[in-house]
């Protein structure tokens, strides 16, 4: 193969190259501006455009359930503004989604009872629980929330939770929470008349936060989670 012809083919696998690295022509329509009032002539538009991508009609979709009782909140907006937003939105969602499978698969949490004390006329609430490293690595430190939650999705009472204790992999730790129980409180009232009469109508929420292994990783929100 002469020289010629070598550059012939490097010429055309450039040409190639190029296109296929090229990112798809975006649709005009992305440019326009949002209207609720004007639905009908935007679909129609979006039908017959073959360049407007099944990721943004079914982005778009949603948003149109998720905003019809706002919707001062997105006429005037560009469509690439809208939808880019929502992705940005839905990224987040699914970054948090991540976090909290990450900390839920390395510890096991059991709520072990409940205890009430008076002594030297302070009252207390006492958790106790149980926490099983179920990661292959040891824990250093534990952040959390715990709650009290009715079946009617009311949260009465939420316990920050920090452990600063190792935990072996694959072993489990007992510990106990308390925090001051007040009588004058119509939920303190109310959540010890569940516990006392052990109501299926209360049930415990354990949180993860924050996770810190021996090594120095963590796993964390970066904005923690909290009741």
């Amino acid at each position: 193969m002469n020289f010629k012809m070598i550059r012939i083919f490097l010429g055309l696998f450039l040409i190639f190259l190029f296109i296929g690295c090229n990112p798809k022509d975006d649709s005009p329509i992305l440019k326009e501006k949002f209207d609720y009032s004007n639905l009908p002539n935007l679909i129609e538009k979006i039908k017959n455009d073959t360049k407007f991508q099944k990721e943004n009609i079914d982005l778009l979709s949603g948003i149109v359930i998720k905003y019809a009782q706002t919707p001062d909140s997105l006429n005037g907006k560009t469509l690439l503004e809208i939808i880019s937003k929502e992705k940005e939105t839905l990224r987040k969602n699914s970054i948090t989604s991540l976090i909290s499978s990450a900390l839920n698969s390395s510890i096991n949490y059991r709520y072990l009872g409940w205890e009430f004390k008076d002594t030297n006329n302070a009252k207390y609430t006492v958790v106790n629980y149980a926490i099983q490293n179920r990661s292959k690595k040891d824990i250093k430190a534990i952040e959390g929330m715990f709650s009290f939650v009715t079946t009617a999705n009311q949260t009465i009472r939420t316990i920050p939770i920090k452990i600063n204790q190792e935990l072996k992999s694959g072993l489990t730790y007992s510990f106990s929470t308390s925090y001051p129980s007040r009588d004058d409180d119509d939920l303190e009232k109310t959540l010890r008349e569940l516990l006392e009469t052990k109501s299926p109508n209360l049930y415990t929420l354990w949180q993860p936060t924050s996770i810190e292994f021996s090594d120095g990783q963590k796993i964390f929100y970066d904005n923690p989670v909290t009741k």
